[in-house]
């Protein structure tokens, strides 16, 4: 052998070993990635939980002082302005108030992570009502809400206008009064179904289907619309991330509902 091929060979074995080691890595990595969605498969094919393992935003503090904490997402031009105040009606008690100001595109959202589970469905509900002196065409409640396969958003106005936005129903409320709004999504034939009860009347005041598609798994609300502008006041809001549970399963104790 001459001194040119032994030396070619000895080059050649670290190349060949790290083209094993390459290979070995891509094969732990796809196995990694198999573990993971079969473990994702087993959570969804698992029965649903009976109780809602409830979360709950107190109004008391900035939503990024909470716990959980919100963060800022869908922020845009002028920020809105959110503060801590008292309660007009119910002595000791502490409110957020948030107000977008006018002017197109003008966006700012309040966010929260979830692990939503599109099988066993989500639910989200908050206590809220216009701003005082608030004008007719801005928004009381802006709430938008995603399964990792799906998303809807429901808005109401201060005239009495309340869509889910995806889903296109339609229905009509009094803006300027408390509401207690209950949403519940779970996943249906092609899509997301969604049901929205108000003041805990076991008939949805919305019922819809959408089919816009997501891939993150999250809820959000302000002002998520740059056409329009939000004036709103929150009591408070819980979400569970067990299932679809409507007015029949009580909310958790201490909260105002009327």
């Amino acid at each position: 052998m001459t001194r040119k091929s032994f030396s070619a060979i000895m080059i050649a074995l670290p190349v060949i070993a790290a083209m094993a080691g390459g290979c070995a890595s891509t094969a732990k990595s796809t196995s990694g990635a198999k573990t993971e969605a079969s473990a994702a498969a087993t959570v969804a094919a698992a029965p649903a939980p009976t109780t809602p393992d409830w979360k709950v935003y107190s109004g008391d503090v900035l939503p990024d002082a909470a716990t959980p904490v919100f963060r800022i997402s869908n922020a845009k031009m002028q920020p809105a302005v959110s503060t801590i105040i008292d309660d007009a009606e119910i002595a000791g008690n502490k409110i957020l108030q948030f107000v977008s100001p006018p002017g197109q595109d003008n966006k700012f959202c309040w966010t929260s992570d979830w692990a939503a589970n599109p099988a066993w469905g989500t639910t989200l509900a908050f206590r809220a009502k216009a701003a005082p002196e608030t004008p007719g065409m801005a928004l009381v409640v802006d709430f938008e809400f995603r399964d990792g396969e799906f998303r809807d958003r429901l808005v109401g106005y201060k005239d009495g206008r309340l869509k889910l936005d995806k889903s296109a129903v339609n229905a009509e409320f009094d803006g300027a009064a408390w509401h207690v709004f209950r949403i519940t999504t779970k996943k249906a034939d092609g899509g997301m179904a969604v049901n929205v009860y108000m003041d805990e009347n076991p008939a949805p005041i919305l019922s819809g289907k959408s089919a816009e598609g997501a891939d993150d798994k999250m809820f959000r609300f302000g002002d998520g619309s740059g056409a329009d502008y939000a004036s709103s006041q929150y009591d408070w809001i819980v979400w569970s991330q067990n299932g679809a549970f409507g007015p029949e399963t009580p909310l958790p104790e201490g909260l105002k509902v009327q």
